[in-house]
């Protein structure tokens, strides 16, 4: 049997391309997503504790930051730990302490980008809300998935 060669039928791309590209998006798209969840934390924790925290003990590091991006590092850490061991700690950090915050700022940015658009109402903000959280939680389970695969 002869196969089709015409145009338009063929894959856009040989199989072993994506075969060798397969590894490195996975990678790349699980650094963006845990990064989007890092600065997500930064920005909204920070922005908590900017009033109680003016002080900055590092040169040109304020304690708000240190202290935002340190609690960055160890939700993150406790999501790694706790993932395999203990079900109900790990899924109480992911969106207490992860997706929540990541949620939020999505929220922000989407409200932005969308109100320059168009008028945003009501139902609008509803639905920025809910792409919003689960934007933050696809972000903050899948992102330590796409790096480190399922255990």
């Amino acid at each position: 049997m002869k196969t089709s060669t015409r145009a338009g039928t063929a894959a856009p791309l040989p199989r072993e391309w994506l075969d060798v590209i397969a590894t490195p998006v996975r990678v790349f798209f699980g650094i963006v997503f845990i990064a989007w969840s890092w600065i997500s934390t930064v920005i909204i924790l920070g922005a908590w504790l900017r009033p109680l925290l003016p002080a900055a003990t590092v040169p040109h590091a304020p304690d708000w930051f240190v202290v935002a991006f340190a609690t960055a590092g160890l939700v993150s850490l406790v999501e790694f730990v706790a993932s395999d061991r203990w079900d109900f700690v790990y899924w109480l950090v992911l969106l207490v302490a992860d997706a929540s915050f990541t949620s939020w700022q999505t929220h922000a940015w989407l409200l932005i980008i969308v109100s320059a658009q168009t008028d945003v109402g009501p139902i609008g903000n509803a639905a920025i809300w809910l792409v919003s959280i689960v934007g933050g939680i696809i972000a903050a389970k899948f992102g330590e998935i796409l790096l480190f695969g399922r255990r």
